[in-house]
């Protein structure tokens, strides 16, 4: 969703802003450099122009930074104004970031692609943070942002999309082996997001609230540097290629996808996201509309004695859409995948090999299965709950080894309510199609009290529910395949 990948820009851990740099890190050979160094860190090396150096001038204890925006089209030489003093201990006390409150970002159009023009304005801002260059000492930071509005015009429809508040703050910590660790969290309240379709359709859409959890644990520098060089090479190649034509991959573009998995060797011990949306509300024309009240989001890895393992977790709650019956549109979803126990070295083998001018995918087919194989791996869906209506269904499913050395699939579901929705169902005209699944669905189902279990394998090419081939009618030979028309 469009909209949804917007607000994630919005809420990223340097503001819509900070996208406009990239730097490299600096030494600590004077004050002025060691002010640099803070502010690269604790921006993420973004506040710091590649292409116009920042200027710094001191007044007494006090130092100020001026970091030129060339990439602005407006206001005429704008910038980002910093404030900061040098602490006894070394720190860095940073008492006023500042960016402009209005401006205009022109992405200039190539031959293919016509401009694309994102104005902003901001209505108050504050920043603080006491940064230790070392990073002996942990370094926190905070910002705030006060009604923002941002107007996108290009090729498609124009766009505004306005926040009433925007929070950042975080820490980042160092230890003796020179990685670090950050924690931050960002946080928008009452944003909205209008447009129009194509065909003139009024959009909208607006939430109460968003946060997003950030954590990274034993970051590696130099490789998070090489791993940003190579991904920062493919966009570059990606932006390159017209629209509509498909992205080949070049020997210097698959020279960096190799790049970027070298550099995922011993990048960070662990990484910890969750995203929380509240009061999610959308509406196209007068009918179509609807209501998430919860969207949650948890992503986390790790890797622990050459494996690694993470999961990952969807769950929306409170779910209506008023042009839909409660029985098409689930009120609730949860989904909860996990793996586990996984080779690293194996791994990186493998997507090195599928990077080759000319992968075999019969070989990645059998190395990829075998990874799964491996002991101590586990891989599957831990759980899947879907609510609509009377109907509840649970479930869940996980990679099976085969003797054969390749891999089946096991799926575990249970449902209630199911008569309770077949009722309604054959009660509305309009879902008579849905009929046929739903009495299908309860035929192959084996009865478990007062619910409905559903035992789904996949294996040699054979589909068995509850012990019956797909498509014979239970009482049949369990494990024949169904008979073939003639």
């Amino acid at each position: 969703m469009k909209p949804l990948r917007t607000l994630s820009t919005a809420l990223s851990t340097s503001s819509f802003a900070m996208l406009l740099f990239a730097g490299p890190a600096y030494s600590q050979t004077d004050p002025a450099a060691s002010l640099l160094e803070a502010l690269s860190l604790v921006s993420g090396r973004m506040l710091v122009s590649p292409t116009l150096a920042p200027r710094v001038t001191r007044d007494g204890d006090r130092f100020h930074v001026h970091i030129p925006l060339p990439k602005l089209s407006t206001p005429p030489d704008a910038s980002i104004e910093v404030t900061a003093t040098p602490l006894p201990s070394g720190v860095w006390d940073i008492t006023g970031l500042t960016f402009p409150q209005a401006g205009t970002l022109l992405a200039p159009n190539t031959p293919d692609t016509p401009p694309v023009s994102l104005r902003f304005t901001i209505g108050q801002q504050e920043a603080h943070a006491r940064v230790d260059p070392t990073l002996s000492v942990p370094s926190p930071y905070a910002m705030a942002f006060s009604d923002l509005a941002l107007h996108i015009e290009s090729a498609a429809p124009p766009a505004d999309l306005i926040i009433g508040q925007m929070t950042l703050d975080g820490t980042i910590t160092g230890a003796s082996d020179g990685r670090i660790t950050t924690r931050s969290r960002s946080r928008a309240d009452n944003w909205r997001l209008t447009t129009t379709t194509k065909t003139g359709t009024p959009v909208a859409m607006s939430l109460k609230s968003a946060d997003i959890r950030y954590d990274v644990n034993g970051l590696d520098r130099t490789q998070a540097e090489r791993l940003e060089e190579a991904t920062r090479a493919v966009a570059a190649d990606q932006r390159a290629t017209p629209p509509g034509q498909p992205s080949s991959i070049s020997p210097a573009v698959r020279e960096q996808l190799r790049a970027i998995i070298e550099a995922s060797a011993g990048l960070m011990s662990g990484f910890d996201i969750e995203e929380t949306v509240q009061g999610m509300h959308f509406q196209s024309a007068a009918v179509n509309n609807g209501d998430i009240g919860e969207i949650r989001l948890n992503m986390a890895g790790e890797a622990a004695d050459n494996r690694v393992a993470g999961h990952l977790d969807i769950g929306l709650n409170d779910i209506t859409v008023a042009a839909l019956p409660p029985y098409y549109a689930p009120h609730r979803i949860a989904f909860r995948t996990a793996f586990s126990g996984i080779p690293v070295e194996p791994l990186r083998h493998l997507l090195l090999q599928a990077t080759t001018a000319d992968p075999d995918s019969a070989a990645l087919r059998t190395q990829a299965v075998a990874l799964l194989n491996a002991p101590g791996v586990r891989a599957g869906i831990e759980t899947i709950q879907i609510e609509a209506g009377p109907l509840r269904l649970q479930g869940s499913a996980r990679v099976r080894p085969l003797p054969d050395g390749s891999a089946g699939f096991d799926v575990h579901l249970t449902a209630h309510g199911l008569d309770a929705m077949l009722a309604l169902v054959q009660a509305d005209p309009k879902a008579q199609q849905v009929m046929p699944m739903l009495f299908m669905a309860k035929g192959m189902a084996k009865p478990d009290g007062d619910g409905l279990v559903w035992d789904i394998g996949f294996a040699n090419g054979v589909v068995m529910v509850n012990g019956v081939p797909m498509g014979q009618k239970p009482g049949g030979v369990p494990g024949t395949r169904p008979p073939v028309k003639r």
